[in-house]
């Protein structure tokens, strides 16, 4: 075998060399760390078996737990929405019932209203019917007013009043030619004069009392029929005038009153009607219900 030199200033690396014996004294923590790798010990299957188990537990747990709360709230729920759809039908039936309730109160009141409508025109045509007795009943009656009441007054003393009034305005009454004489007493004031009704046998025996009476005020303006005309002291007006029912005797106090705020110069009654006259020469109107006035009182404002 042949063996070469090196030759002489080449430099060749240095070769390291291991000693044939360890020291086996240098201490383990001396050892560079850089050169030890430490592995943890490898866990058992088991225990990470046991941990999953207890995980899927507990998980399991939980959800039982949500699922029973969820469960117990929707139990609330459908309680509260069982009681909410009770109230909601018993509601429903109490509206059904006040509906019903109030269809069959519309039905009374239309019934109830029209037996008001029958009832009121059946009180206007009885009232048209005692309005109409009543006016036949003084159709020949006069009303004598402001007439002093005597002590101890009796028939034969008004009799004798009519008798007396007839004579001084040129009209001679016979007894067989009234039927009835009276006066009217007010209850409350039984003092004052109340009105002497003279009930004649005839219209015409009236309305010619009546007619002469009116001529012999207007022929003695200033010696009007008065007490003194029936031997009575004084010289307090009489006054006579239809026998009214009671309906004509407010038309005609309400045609004075109508008369005074408007300036109508005349009112008067003829045979049961009410007159009124704007002024002489003037048109008559007739009265014959209330609501006349307001329309007198229309046709002025135009």
């Amino acid at each position: 075998m042949i063996k070469r030199t090196p030759p002489k200033g080449t430099n060749q690396p240095s070769i390291s060399q291991a000693s044939s014996e360890p020291v086996l004294t240098t201490p383990c923590e001396d050892l560079s760390k850089d050169r030890i790798t430490l592995r943890q010990k490898r866990r058992h299957d088991t225990d990470v078996s046991a941990d999953l188990i207890s995980l899927r537990e507990d998980i399991m747990s939980s959800i039982a737990t949500l699922r029973l709360e969820q469960s117990e709230i929707f139990s609330s729920l459908q309680s509260g929405l069982d009681v909410i759809k009770t109230q909601n039908m018993e509601l429903q039936a109490t509206v059904d019932f006040l509906s019903n309730k109030y269809d069959d109160v519309l039905e009374r009141l239309a019934f109830l209203e029209h037996e008001r409508k029958s009832a009121l025109g059946y009180i206007r045509t009885l009232e048209e019917k005692v309005e109409n007795l009543e006016k036949n009943s003084k159709s020949s009656s006069l009303e004598i007013r402001n007439v002093p009441k005597t002590s101890g007054e009796t028939k034969e003393d008004l009799i004798k009043i009519i008798k007396t009034i007839g004579i001084a305005v040129n009209n001679e009454i016979h007894a067989h030619e009234l039927r009835d004489v009276y006066r009217i007493i007010n209850n409350s004031k039984p003092e004052n004069n109340g009105p002497i009704t003279a009930e004649f046998s005839s219209v015409i025996t009236r309305n010619k009392l009546l007619t002469n009476v009116k001529k012999y005020n207007r022929a003695n303006r200033t010696n009007r029929l008065n007490t003194s005309h029936i031997n009575l002291a004084g010289n307090m007006p009489i006054f006579i005038s239809e026998s009214l029912t009671t309906k004509v005797k407010r038309l005609y106090y309400k045609a004075r009153e109508f008369s005074k705020r408007n300036d109508y110069a005349y009112h008067w009654t003829s045979h049961g009607k009410v007159f009124i006259k704007k002024r002489e020469g003037a048109t008559a109107r007739r009265i014959d219900q209330e609501s006349d006035f307001e329309g007198l009182e229309k046709e002025q404002e135009k």
